[in-house]
């Protein structure tokens, strides 16, 4: 998704940084409460259907992780409708890299925000039987941790106050919340397929299949953004500078003591070998006198 950070170029009026804070603090809430609602039904009392699954639960033979993923699959039914209206709200983030409010670019932003708001409205809202599936939790869930942590992180950012927690998570997470959302999207894209097919005929499919095909590609470039700036953000921090850089002089005395060691045993070798040829010298001209008188 798009940043909502301030252009490095210029600093913000104040107007646009209060407004620019209170959009980030606006989205941040929405997407804590779009988590509290997928956790909340998640922890529900989990009234289930089904013959086996209400034997199950009268003997008590029915396990956490069945009561779980009964109850996903009915998470749309509770809170699609306001997770439709979260993710739309993200439209604004077009605005502001239109206007040169943010210093991302409109092109990769559109792309971004366009991408979640085809899954809430299109594959979600058009075809709900697919929706009707732990992938939708579970793409929720990347989304909405992902989105908690990083309009927290502008905000400070935006406040001028450096959370070195946020910003870790926000460089670290990714390498789990990134596959997990990517992969549940690209699932129920995959399970909408046979709904178009049936709507649309073949033409609607392969146009499906056209627009699955996009998903590995796009996640492997955000994968190797979220990478650059993970080690721009997380490892040029003057104390992992400092760290290094006393590792580097830690590994440098290192190997100077070694080359100092090594040269010393050479040394006591040269000496010890002198020692010996000086006493068989010595041995030998003792031999000689020896022999003359």
């Amino acid at each position: 998704m798009a940043t909502t950070k301030p252009t490095k170029t210029h600093r913000p009026s104040p107007a646009i940084q209060a407004y620019l804070i209170a959009y980030n603090l606006a989205a941040m809430s929405l997407w804590a409460y779009a988590l509290l609602r997928l956790v909340q039904h998640l922890r529900g009392d989990g009234k289930v259907d089904g013959a086996e699954y209400g034997l199950k639960a009268w003997f008590g033979l029915q396990s956490r992780w069945e009561k779980v993923e009964k109850r996903s699959r009915t998470g749309f039914a509770d809170f699609g409708e306001a997770v439709k209206w979260i993710q739309t709200f993200a439209l604004m983030e077009v605005a502001h890299a239109a206007l040169g409010l943010v210093r991302s670019g409109l092109a990769t932003t559109v792309m971004q925000v366009s991408s979640r708001v085809f899954m809430v409205w299109y594959v979600c809202n058009t075809w709900p039987q697919v929706a009707a599936s732990p992938f939708y939790c579970s793409m929720v869930f990347a989304w909405s941790v992902t989105e908690v942590i990083r309009y927290a992180h502008y905000a400070a950012g935006l406040l001028g106050v450096k959370v070195y927690v946020l910003e870790w998570l926000r460089y670290s997470l990714f390498y789990v919340l990134y596959p997990l959302g990517a992969g549940s999207e690209a699932t129920l894209i995959l399970k909408s397929a046979g709904p178009v097919r049936h709507h649309f005929g073949y033409v609607g499919f392969f146009t499906t299949v056209t627009i699955l095909s996009v998903w590995p590609p796009s996640l492997l470039m955000m994968m190797q953004h979220m990478r650059r700036q993970r080690y721009k953000h997380l490892f040029s921090h003057p104390l992992v500078r400092v760290g290094a850089k006393a590792s580097h002089v830690s590994h440098k005395s290192t190997d100077l003591n070694k080359v100092v060691g090594e040269g010393v045993q050479k040394v006591e070798q040269v000496t010890s070998t002198a020692r010996d040829e000086a006493a068989k010298m010595v041995t030998r001209s003792r031999s000689r006198q020896n022999l003359k008188g």
